[in-house]
């Protein structure tokens, strides 16, 4: 957040990539304490609501995500990307029960 902050503050032409899979992958899964709360932080942070853009990051999206990131790389400002997708190995693990 830090780092967000300084380039907000500077108003520094960047695409900031936050990944979210909804999990925290260092401690087994459990669910982020970010969960659904991401867009708030960055918005709280200064970055405009026009500039943190979600998506899900399937093939079938594709074309859209080369749109939005075309747009945000030509945004001469601070631009948030949020990939949303669940957590692969939780996914999984939902499967089989």
């Amino acid at each position: 957040m830090t780092g967000l902050l300084d380039c907000i503050i500077e108003n520094t032409p960047v695409v900031i990539i936050i990944s979210d899979n909804s999990t925290t992958a260092m401690t087994g899964g459990q669910e982020s304490h970010a969960f659904g709360r991401l867009e708030n932080i960055c918005k709280g942070l200064g970055v405009p609501e026009e500039h943190i853009r979600v998506f899900v990051p399937l093939k079938k999206n594709h074309k859209e995500m080369v749109e939005i990131m075309k747009e945000e790389l030509a945004y001469n400002g601070v631009s948030v990307l949020i990939p949303r997708r669940d957590c692969v190995q939780i996914l999984g693990k939902k499967k089989k029960k």
